[in-house]
């Protein structure tokens, strides 16, 4: 079974999206039980323009798209899919200020998925590996119309930059059979606009690294420095084994 792997930053995010006989609505917390789904009332303002409403979530995303499903990650950020097959991640601005600004929802990523998605819940499909070398910042589970699944799962910002240079280096190096640049065919694209895809990383590209030989893999990563949270810790360059447990820990959460 094929599957597809994202990853999203600043909710710091991973997503795995396979096909699946069934489409389950409610999905478990991990621990065996089953979580009540949440839903949050979508609505418009007339001018074709949806924003997420209720006491849950007082706030408004003013980009123009037809939301299909959405969810709360936590009180400043936010993330939807929307009839145009893109996944797309909002937060607050916290620095705006008058308060009409604060209300507003600002997109911090957005990326073409190519499904669409009706439902998305807090919940994981399996715990995280207890040897990971990469720590997970919650998850959440999504279903498509197609019957695909997938999980959400937040990452630290040093490994969401590592591997997003990772991401741009192989997207030059693997090439599809589509003829078209992986960066061109992930822009978000809509009715009413059409931009580069950011604040996503492209998991079953970053597992593609798999295919190319260990020669191949330090040469792709030369260069490639890993910053840690401290400043007052250097940045280092990641050994070829190194690089290959992150992506094979990353790829066990599905």
């Amino acid at each position: 079974m094929a599957e597809r792997l994202l990853m999203v930053v600043d909710t710091a995010t991973i997503t795995t999206c396979g096909c699946a006989e069934t489409l389950f609505l409610s999905f478990g917390n991990g621990n065996g039980n089953r979580q009540k789904p949440r839903k949050f009332p979508v609505s418009g303002n007339g001018n074709g323009i949806p924003h997420i409403t209720g006491p849950h979530s007082p706030r408004g995303d003013f980009n123009t798209s037809w939301v299909t499903s959405c969810e709360i990650i936590n009180p400043d950020h936010y993330i939807a899919g929307e009839n145009g097959y893109n996944l797309y991640t909002l937060k607050r601005d916290l620095d705006a200020k008058t308060e009409k600004e604060r209300a507003r929802l600002v997109t911090c990523g957005q990326f073409y998925l190519g499904e669409m998605i009706n439902c998305i819940y807090a919940g994981e499909l399996q715990d995280a590996p207890v040897d990971s070398s990469v720590s997970l910042q919650g998850q959440l589970l999504y279903g498509t119309v197609d019957g695909g699944l997938g999980v959400i799962v937040g990452l630290e910002q040093p490994v969401f930059d590592y591997l997003h240079e990772l991401q741009l280096r192989l997207g030059k190096t693997i090439h599809n059979c589509l003829r078209i640049s992986h960066s061109k065919y992930r822009e978000f694209q809509s009715e009413a606009r059409r931009e580069n895809y950011h604040g996503f990383i492209d998991g079953d590209l970053i597992e593609s690294l798999f295919e190319l030989t260990r020669e191949q893999i330090g040469q792709l990563i030369k260069g490639i420095h890993f910053k840690s949270c401290n400043p007052k810790v250097p940045s280092v360059e990641l050994s070829v084994e190194e690089v290959m447990k992150m992506v094979e820990d990353l790829s066990r959460v599905h």
